[in-house]
């Protein structure tokens, strides 16, 4: 390993070869004049963690885990957040193959789990990170319209609609 990235005091050995191939952000600051090209360290600290090793493991096995790492102590995501951070995480490092990936899992999760009481808070968060017309967007977007009426029938996710903003917006689109 040459390059070590630090996530939450953790430190994760890393190549540059392996981040610089698959990502423009990496490239431009691991061999440009960035004082993390000249130090050969990256420091992810956001908040979003777990987000940073699930990259970092797709960017090595060309999957993640759904699980939390045993690396940081820090509670993992919860279960409906957990694949759009790494989809606004990939948005953000120019990863298209792990966005589209994220992108999947949502899906499939959201399936299972829009009842869940996270809907929400996932919903104000998709819609607070990603513009008019993402894929994140859309796909929550179909999984409310197919559940609506079960979903009308929660105070929390009704008043969501009466906030209105671009949530409420882009649902009467889909629904017209």
């Amino acid at each position: 390993a040459d390059v070590e990235v630090h996530i939450a005091g953790t430190s994760v050995p890393a190549h540059r070869l392996v981040l610089c191939l698959q990502s423009k952000y990496f490239s431009d600051a691991l061999t440009g004049d960035f004082k993390e090209g000249c130090v050969n360290k990256l420091t992810c600290e956001n908040g979003k963690e777990h987000s940073y090793l699930r990259m970092l493991q797709y960017l090595y096995t060309g999957d993640y885990a759904y699980e939390p790492s045993v690396l940081i102590s820090k509670e993992d995501d919860s279960e409906l957040l957990k694949h759009p951070r790494v989809y606004f995480l990939a948005d953000s490092l120019f990863l298209e193959k792990l966005k589209n990936a994220a992108l999947k899992k949502f899906e499939a999760v959201l399936e299972q789990l829009w009842v869940s009481e996270s809907l929400v808070e996932c919903i104000v968060e998709v819609f607070s990170n990603t513009l008019s017309g993402d894929a994140m967007r859309a796909a929550l977007v179909r999984s409310i319209i197919v559940h609506r009426k079960e979903l009308l029938s929660k105070s929390a996710f009704e008043q969501l609609i009466s906030d209105g903003g671009d949530f409420a917006v882009e649902m009467t689109r889909a629904l017209v």
